[in-house]
Order: structure tokens, then C-alpha cells, then sequence
């Protein structure tokens, strides 16, 4: 089926976190020593216990950031705006993404047959570092990366998406846009036309208003299906 889908488009465009970069595992690995850093009354006892529950609330990061922050602010009397710690834990998160050798030659051989590009959302300088720690900042033409807090809207506004289309030139349905989450990405890039590929991690179809044209488990299933990395 992948194949027939990607014949049908002239531009592929990713979101980043979980869908290019593995951002719950590097949360899992930096939520530890970025708890204790913040929260140093904390007996150790109960980091044990707290560390899973803020992952089961952060929900892959599809709870909404100003309610997962305002939430950690209340729990554990954090300093600052909830906009200074969600910015804080993904710089924390940033420093823990690891470079994936597939998904960086993926990227490259997609280019030689498609215009490609990334749908972001968070501020520049934290998804460029992530970029950068994931060995793909050279992946995407610098014009061609859409970051939310870099254009002023974010996933899943209307404007993100039609900005992509009117730069391109193209059609919206000449556009696959492959994302894992259901409303910002998938709904989102629907709802101006684009196709849509979404990468569930396993969640239930249900999570969605409508059926993307495609469902995968894992980003990873493009490697062996896409027609650029069969040769």
C-alpha cells in the first residue's frame, strides 16, 4: 500500500518528536536528573513513584503542555511560568535524543525523489538542537523546516500547514504528512488537505476524527516499505 500512496505525492513533510526522534524515551532518560535538580526535598523514596506517573500524565507529550507544566507546577511547587519549565524539561529532553543511523539515510534517499520537509511544534532552539543531537539538521533545506515557535502558529492551526502549501505550490493532496500525533498532526494536516500518515505507537484508531490514509506502528516501518530504500 505504501507505495502506491507515496506515488501519488510530489512533497513528504514529518513532525519531529516521536515520530522522527524517539522524544518519550529521551523524557524517560532526562525526567530523573531533571526532577532531582528541581524538586531536591523530594525524598528518594518516592522518585520511584513520581517518575512514572509524570510519564503516564505527559502521555507521549499529547497532553497539552500548559496543563502537563501548570500540573508539575502545582505537584512540586516549581518556579517560574509554565512556559519556563515546559521550555526547561525540553532543553532537559534535547540532551538525551540520540542520533539514529536509519532514519538519517532514510531521510536522504527520500530526497533524491521527493521535496521534504519537517512541521515542528516547540521553540526553535530546543527542536533545532534536537535536530542537531539526532544527526539531522543537514536532513531538510533550511527553508523548508517549520518550527511553531519560529513562525508564530503552531500544529494544529490551519496557518502552520497552509504556509507549507503555499511555498511548495503545490496542491495540498500532493503532500504526505507523516506525524504521530492525532490532533496536531493528523487532523491538523486533514483539515487543509493534505494525505496523512500516522504513526500510532500502537494507540487504537479511535484517537482519531478521521482515518489518516495511512497507519503505521513506528516510523520505522517506512524503512523497509518506502520505495526509496529498496534498492
Amino acid at each position: 500500500m505504501l507505495p502506491e500512496l507515496f506515488h501519488t505525492v510530489k512533497a513528504i513533510y514529518f513532525d519531529l518528536d516521536n515520530t522522527l526522534i524517539d522524544r518519550d524515551t529521551a523524557l524517560g532518560q532526562a525526567l530523573p536528573g531533571w526532577l532531582r535538580a528541581r524538586v531536591p526535598d523530594l525524598p528518594e523514596s518516592q522518585y520511584a513513584t513520581h517518575i512514572p506517573q509524570i510519564l503516564t500524565r505527559d502521555n507521549s507529550g499529547h497532553l497539552d503542555r500548559v496543563t502537563f507544566c501548570s500540573g508539575l507546577q502545582s505537584t512540586y511547587g516549581l518556579a517560574g511560568t509554565t512556559g519556563d519549565i515546559a521550555n526547561d524539561l525540553a532543553a532537559a529532553i534535547a540532551a538525551c535524543i540520540t542520533r539514529n543511523e536509519a532514519v538519517v539515510y532514510f531521510l536522504a534517499s527520500l530526497r533524491r525523489s521527493y521535496r521534504t520537509g519537517l512541521i515542528s511544534n516547540g521553540q526553535g532552539g530546543t527542536q533545532r538542537a534536537k535536530l542537531v543531537a539526532a544527526g539531522l539538521s543537514g536532513s531538510f533545506l533550511p527553508d523548508t523546516i517549520y518550527i511553531g515557535g519560529e513562525c508564530g502558529y503552531e500544529k494544529p492551526e490551519r496557518r502552520i500547514f497552509d504556509l507549507v502549501v503555499h511555498n511548495l505550490g503545490l496542491a495540498a493532496h500532493d503532500i504526505l504528512f507523516i506525524g504521530d500525533h492525532p490532533l496536531n498532526d493528523v487532523a491538523g494536516a486533514q483539515a487543509v488537505g493534505m494525505k496523512t500518515c500516522w504513526v500510532s505507537h500502537s494507540l487504537p484508531a479511535s484517537v482519531l476524527s478521521t482515518p489518516p490514509d495511512m497507519t503505521l506502528v513506528s516510523i520505522d516501518k517506512l524503512f523497509t516499505l518506502s520505495p526509496v530504500c529498496q534498492a
